[in-house]
């Protein structure tokens, strides 16, 4: 995968790929950092943004079953994000995901 337009800017591009390089078992590695045991989702700014505001809404995957509508992960997104509009809500396409074993949902957040 190359970047383009509508994907991180080609440093981050970069310097995520060194660091996945670099840790071995990734995922594992990603999903300690990530949660607490008993954490059923994270909200954190994007490391490797595709554009400004741009928020990662991570799910353990101990919970995954509970977090299946966008309408949920919304409402959750607006709680801890009050006085903010989310502009846009979605998740990568597979053939597009680096990280496939922990579900994120990518959240646009207006300034």
């Amino acid at each position: 995968m190359t970047p383009n337009e509508s994907t991180r800017s080609y440093e981050d591009y970069l310097e995520y790929r060194q660091s996945r390089q670099r840790i071995p078992q990734y995922e594992q590695y990603l999903a300690r950092k990530l949660f607490s045991p008993h954490d059923p989702y994270v909200i954190l700014r994007n490391k490797y943004p595709y554009t400004e505001n741009h928020f990662l809404f991570w799910i353990h995957p101990t919970y995954e079953r509970f977090y299946s509508s966008f309408t949920r992960i919304k409402s959750i997104v607006h709680t801890h994000f009050p006085d903010r509009t989310i502009l846009h809500l979605f998740e990568n396409t597979m053939e597009n995901r680096s990280v496939l074993k922990i579900r994120h949902v990518h959240v646009i957040l207006d300034k």
